[in-house]
């Protein structure tokens, strides 16, 4: 009995840690740190975790029993699947699987993750991942599981043609194997194509004073400290400058927002560093700031931008916006036209 009541310890401990996103080398201090607080304690004495332990027994514990679990019910229930592709800090290129469907034990409507599948294995004698190999990881991934493919009556990813082209792609595949599926591209990703390509026709100059601005402060904490000077004597609000992301428009709307707002100090700023050490790059963010056709782009942004992000975040909320997906968009696009057509 005591052994069980540990061993019960010990998987609540890994449950939590998993839940939370806690490292697991946590488990290396924390059974001493529990042992040395509560010695009184029979269970927390019989404890022997590190993280060694503790990994072993959430990858062949809990996510076994887990997956089980989750296997009986995709067995007798109707799912629909949803995949993407990643590749991790490693330059490991994995492919993640979740099923989406109703739960009767809790009553609505979930998602699970389901499998993620690392697409090159080392010994593997695959050299790229073509549409018929992914398509197969995907069936793969249930057939060993036992899940009959009928009760798969969804699929949805991104927008890439590998994904969803009309004739060679993984939706094509599904449409055959498991006739009558509804294919659904994820909408998130189209409006992030559709800003993305309309921001495409801007010129470089706008994206270029985002960045260089950035990296003027990002690593200096004297011209940061120098900057305050300039916010505090103009009474603008003390706010750093956001780093641009790297590929996502979507993303810039904060960083446009905050270099409009803080434009007046920036303006005063790179002037006295002009006039003060003389550099090509700070001379050409002055040009840039100087530049009143560049303004009107960056205002421009920051009066489009949010019609796409609001969208964005609505279909990305953990709640069912499907009933209201084809309304919103028309409306979105009803207002997009009129004001293109007002211009």
């Amino acid at each position: 009995m005591k052994a069980k009541a540990t061993q019960a310890l010990e998987l609540k401990l890994c449950g939590f840690l998993a839940e939370h996103n806690i490292s697991f080398t946590t488990l290396d201090h924390l059974t001493t740190l529990l042992k040395s607080s509560v010695p009184d304690s029979e269970k927390i004495a019989n404890m022997q975790m590190k993280s060694t332990k503790g990994t072993a027994i959430i990858k062949n514990v809990i996510a076994e029993a887990e997956k089980e679990h989750l296997q009986k019910k995709l067995q007798i229930s109707r799912f629909s699947v949803l995949i993407d592709e990643s590749t991790d800090i490693g330059g490991i290129q994995t492919m993640c699987i979740i099923v989406r469907f109703f739960d009767a034990e809790e009553g609505r409507v979930v998602s699970k993750f389901w499998e993620l599948c690392q697409i090159f294995e080392q010994d593997s004698e695959v050299e790229s991942a073509t549409v018929e190999y992914l398509f197969g990881l995907v069936m793969k991934s249930f057939e060993d599981y036992e899940i009959p493919l009928e009760n798969i009556i969804g699929f949805a990813s991104d927008g890439a043609s590998t994904m969803m082209g009309k004739d060679n792609s993984v939706a094509s595949r599904f449409l055959e194997k498991c006739p009558g599926i509804y294919i659904f591209k994820c909408i998130c990703h189209s409006l992030h194509l559709c800003a993305s390509n309309a921001c495409k026709k801007l010129p470089r100059s706008c994206e270029d004073l985002a960045r260089n601005v950035y990296g003027e402060f990002k690593n200096s904490a004297k011209r940061q400290h120098l900057f305050k000077k300039f916010q505090t004597f103009l009474d603008i609000d003390v706010h750093k400058i956001l780093r641009p992301a790297q590929t996502r428009w979507l993303s810039l709307k904060a960083v446009v927002s905050r270099i409009i707002e803080q434009w007046p100090a920036l303006e005063l700023y790179f002037r006295d560093q002009m006039l003060t050490i003389r550099l090509k790059s700070v001379e050409q963010i002055v040009q840039a700031l100087n530049n009143p056709i560049i303004k009107l782009f960056y205002l421009f942004l920051d009066f489009m931008l949010p019609k796409f992000t609001k969208l964005n975040e609505l279909f990305q909320s953990s709640s069912v916006v499907i009933t209201s997906l084809h309304d919103k968009m028309c409306k979105s696009y009803q207002r997009t036209s009129l004001m293109s057509l007002a211009h």
